[in-house]
């Protein structure tokens, strides 16, 4: 009887195992195989590239290639138009139009309208509607000769080079080892084959725009991500009037032509009053009543991370090479450091206060329009430069700290 029930059992297994896709049984990053899924999207999650976190499809964003690297964001797919369409992210490079893949919000306040495809690859938002195929490249920064065969092939000038080499600098020079480049550029695209007649810019994604007045523009993004750069120590003030100094520094501004962000409180309220630098030395253990001394000093500084994105365009009817229209960009001000010394009142004391604020440029978000805009100067031949658009100021203590869209 024992036997029997065995051999029933054994039997029942083996036809729900014939039922069952074999992609169930597929090890992570492995349940979507060549370019199209190996079993039902309708899992609770699906591995669709090994290196990251398995993608639950129930949270996913969706993309469809509709050509040249260019990507829209669509609604969920249906399980019948998953099991037709969907392909596996390490294909997306080789997609066709009609593909589509599921990809990772990036959650980094900095990559803001970032989409993660796979390790080092990224769907970048260009409009409300367009995302262009992107890869990530770490930049070297003890050594940018290994990254000067990189930076060849993806037409980085000698002036940018030169620009990082003097932001690279002036860190080391700070001490500063908490410091790293990315370059995020747009995705070399496997067209099956190289045609003569295009360079290696027509083989990397390409966003096509058509303007109102009927022509077709090409546009491009190469963005620089700089993370974890401080300016170097700014003096609150030294001597006597160092105390009433700092109890004057409560407070963070920031602005840009044509955009004002408001004041920030940087250290907070207690009671409804609004805290000082002096607050927080006498809230770390200093004291608050003593006698000046023309030795105090108080100093501070602050950790950012920015990024800067160099629109690059020609015109489809024109002979040109691609140029940059425009630079753009965004600043994140992660926290304040403040340091004072007071010989009478407890000595050195170091306060970091989180800020956790961006800002942006006032034409982020259009710069492609400011791009062409530039392009259509250097045609009239107004200019050879691109449009720059205005700087971002933040401002601490009178201090105005200035990020320009080029790196120094």
């Amino acid at each position: 009887m024992k036997l029997k029930r065995l051999s029933l059992l054994l039997l029942a297994i083996v036809m729900l195992l014939s039922v069952l896709p074999m992609s169930v049984f597929a090890q992570t990053g492995d349940l979507i195989r060549e370019g199209r899924p190996g079993g039902s999207p309708e899992m609770e999650a699906i591995g669709l590239y090994p290196e990251l976190e398995v993608i639950d499809l129930y949270r996913s964003a969706f993309m469809e290639h509709v050509g040249h690297g260019e990507f829209r964001m669509i609604e969920r797919p249906s399980r019948a138009e998953m099991e037709a369409n969907l392909i596996s992210n390490a294909a997306v490079t080789s997609a066709q139009i009609g593909d589509v893949v599921a990809v990772a919000p990036v959650t980094d306040e900095l990559l803001e309208g970032f989409y993660q495809v796979g390790r080092d690859t990224y769907l970048v938002q260009m409009t409300d509607t367009v995302y262009l195929l992107m890869e990530k490249i770490e930049v070297d920064t003890e050594n940018l000769q290994n990254n000067a065969a990189a930076f060849a092939m993806r037409d980085i000038c000698e002036e940018r080079i030169e620009e990082l080499e003097s932001l690279i600098q002036e860190q080391r020079d700070l001490g500063n080892e908490d410091f790293s480049i990315e370059l995020y550029y747009p995705a070399f695209l496997d067209t099956g084959g190289f045609s003569p007649l295009w360079n290696v810019e027509r083989t990397s994604a390409i966003w096509h725009y058509t303007c109102r007045y009927g022509r077709r523009w090409e546009l491009w993004d190469v963005i620089w991500a700089i993370r974890g750069g401080y300016p170097d120590l700014i003096s609150i003030a030294r001597g006597a009037n160092t105390r009433a100094a700092a109890q004057a520094f409560t407070s963070m501004g920031a602005n840009s032509v044509g955009m004002l962000h408001p004041t920030l409180s940087m250290f907070g309220f207690v009671g409804g009053i609004i805290q000082s630098a002096f607050d927080l030395y006498v809230a770390s253990g200093g004291r608050r009543t003593f006698t000046v001394h023309h030795e105090d000093w108080a100093r501070y500084t602050f950790r950012y991370d920015r990024i800067i994105k160099d629109t690059r365009v020609r015109r489809s009817d024109l002979n040109h090479g691609f140029r940059t229209g425009s630079l753009t960009g965004r600043v994140w001000v992660d926290y304040v450091y403040v340091m004072q010394y007071y010989r009478h009142g407890g000595g050195i004391l170091r306060n970091r206060r989180t800020i956790n604020r961006v800002f942006e440029s006032p034409h982020l978000n259009r710069r492609h329009e400011l791009a062409i805009e530039g392009f259509n100067l250097f045609l009239r031949g107004v200019t050879t430069n691109p449009i720059q658009d205005h700087s971002v100021y933040v401002t601490l203590h009178g201090n105005r700290h200035r990020f320009e869209k080029r790196f120094i």
